[in-house]
């Protein structure tokens, strides 16, 4: 059973952005991977009907980043918006883009870290060190988010990471993260493993920062049609590979039946997540199909503070940073 069954996974994103227009109005809100035809991409439409006071488009390809932002002009010309270069694959662009965003005169009242892959099916290593798929999903999200971590506290803001059922299929692997340096790599084991992190870093957030009016929660958007995350799916026996990884897993996901959802739908757990009044006292919990899971559904390696506290240290010993909220 749901523990908030206001909505539910048919609820449409725009019936979300009308109940929290008063929310979403003269709000600053920052995307990551909101290149177009991007889940961040059709969150930021979907919003910018409601006024925000600033939309700021996070991404690595600059044109890309004007592109998503013409394309919000034509829904609504009064919003201004900024785009803001980020490369997740890499620390030293993650810190410049923090250190421009603590600059800006704006302060930071929404965080969505939307941006990620899936599925790289060679086993790939950033200049940092570390495997591309945690790199991306996780290491980065949780650099970017606790260099802002003041920004956010001064307004009590809202910080909403993206995960997935995916989170299904790995653990964070916190003695073997790398995969024996890609001798074992699996593409969605790692890729289980990178969204296992954002779900536990949530629950860190909501404990370490709750009292002081910070909101953390991960959200699973569904799967859509549309959207570049699934470029490395190139076919079905890849997508079956994938559903037989849950069967072995049990996973319900490998034995239900399942669909693409359009993009109306996509956006409405990360409307919920990052506007709704109504889910205060679900702080750090995982949220989908546009309500707060039900934690018996959710695997016990991505719920509890034992778990959570683990990732934690583990991240900061990865990054090479130690945080002390």
């Amino acid at each position: 059973m749901s523990t908030f069954t206001k909505y539910d996974a048919n609820t449409p994103g725009s019936v979300l952005v009308r109940d929290y227009a008063a929310q979403i109005a003269g709000k600053t809100v920052l995307v990551t991977g909101a290149s177009p035809n991007s889940i961040g991409y059709y969150f930021l439409s979907a919003i910018a009907v409601a006024d925000p006071a600033l939309l700021i488009i996070g991404v690595r390809d600059i044109a890309k980043g004007e592109a998503t932002a013409a394309h919000l002009k034509t829904i609504n010309p009064n919003v201004p918006t900024r785009v803001l270069q980020i490369d997740l694959a890499s620390f030293a662009s993650v810190r410049k883009a923090a250190a421009e965003v603590n600059a800006y005169p704006e302060p930071l009242e929404v965080l969505v870290n939307n941006a990620g892959i899936m599925a790289v099916p060679t086993y790939t290593k950033t200049k940092d060190g570390h495997e591309i798929q945690l790199q991306v999903n996780h290491l980065s999200p949780f650099l970017f988010t606790n260099l802002l971590i003041n920004n956010l506290v001064s307004v009590r803001g809202r910080v909403v990471n993206v995960s997935g059922i995916g989170y299904g299929l790995g653990h964070i692997r916190y003695l073997d993260y790398n995969f024996h340096d890609g001798e074992s790599y699996d593409p969605w084991r790692a890729y289980g493993q990178s969204k296992t992190g954002p779900m536990l870093f949530a629950l860190s957030l909501a404990e370490k920062l709750g009292s002081s009016g910070l909101q953390a929660f991960s959200a699973n958007p569904g799967i859509s049609a549309t959207t570049s995350l699934g470029r490395h799916v190139t076919d079905w026996t890849t997508l079956v590979v994938y559903f037989n990884a849950h069967k072995v897993q049990g996973n319900a996901e490998g034995f239900a039946p399942w669909g693409y959802a359009d993009n109306d739908l996509i956006v409405a757990t990360y409307v919920l997540a990052a506007f709704s009044p109504d889910i205060v006292e679900h702080n750090g919990k995982y949220l989908e199909g546009a309500q707060v899971a039900d934690e018996d559904t959710i695997l016990p390696w991505a719920l509890g503070s034992r778990e959570a506290r683990k990732a934690w240290a583990l991240s900061e010993k990865l990054i090479g940073q130690k945080f002390d909220h």
